[in-house]
């Protein structure tokens, strides 16, 4: 198996970092906002969104314990998506870092699987499409 150079594996780790943020704010846009909400005792973070009709729509979080949740809600503000740049790294790794890229196909699957909320919710992608993505 040929070995990645540390450079590349820089990147790659980079790329998966500014994807996640991403994905986040892509869930959580800047115009909503974060709730405690106390449930039988526990905390849960809640994410309202005003719904264009003058109310709020409320989607759940995960627990107020989790430490990269609470993360994430502290930076929400500061979150940004950066398409350009995660576009370059990934263009980076697949010309010059030797990467293979997934099919357009199944790319798009993967895609929708992520709008969709697949990965949010803890799924994960085995196989050569995950190694590929």
């Amino acid at each position: 198996m040929k070995s990645i150079e540390l450079m590349y594996q820089t990147m790659l780790a980079e790329l998966g970092q500014r994807s996640l943020d991403a994905a986040w704010t892509a869930d959580f846009p800047p115009e909503g906002g974060f709730t405690l909400a106390n449930i039988k005792g526990r905390k849960y973070w809640y994410f309202d969104i005003p719904d264009g009709h003058g109310g709020t729509k409320r989607r759940y979080v995960g627990p107020a314990g989790d430490p990269d949740i609470a993360q994430r809600v502290a930076d929400h503000k500061r979150d940004k998506d950066n398409l350009r740049a995660r576009r370059r790294l990934v263009n980076t790794l697949t010309r010059e870092g030797g990467m293979v890229a997934p099919d357009a196909m199944s790319g798009d699957i993967v895609e929708a699987l992520a709008d969709g909320g697949l990965f949010r919710l803890r799924g994960v992608l085995i196989g050569t499409v995950a190694f590929q993505c």
